[in-house]
């Protein structure tokens, strides 16, 4: 018997996101807020040599719980998936990655 594999493309939910000088804020649908640290404001360079032979999305999950308020990290869990995964990207991406041309 065959086996046949499906692979279902999701969309990127959009993400409401305020760029401050210090900080991003991205307001949830339901109104919560979630501020994260820009991350080349916060991560050190020793910290990305230091976990180097770490995969990408391990790396980011070390970034986010040993950089961001417990706080902002609680409302983060509660957030569904495919948004929470949206949001990661972005926050780890930084500011350049929000900027458009004009």
């Amino acid at each position: 018997m065959a086996v046949k594999k499906i692979i279902k493309k999701t969309e990127t939910p959009a993400l409401n996101i305020v760029y401050n000088d210090d900080a991003m804020v991205y307001t949830a649908d339901d109104g919560t807020e979630i501020t994260l640290p820009y991350v080349d404001k916060v991560v050190p360079m020793g910290f990305i040599r230091k976990n180097r032979k770490v995969g990408q999305e391990e790396l980011g999950w070390m970034m986010l719980e040993k950089f961001v308020d417990v706080e902002e990290l609680d409302k983060f869990d509660e957030l569904p998936m495919p948004e929470a995964i949206a949001l990661m990207k972005t926050w780890a991406d930084g500011r350049e990655a929000s900027v458009g041309e004009s």
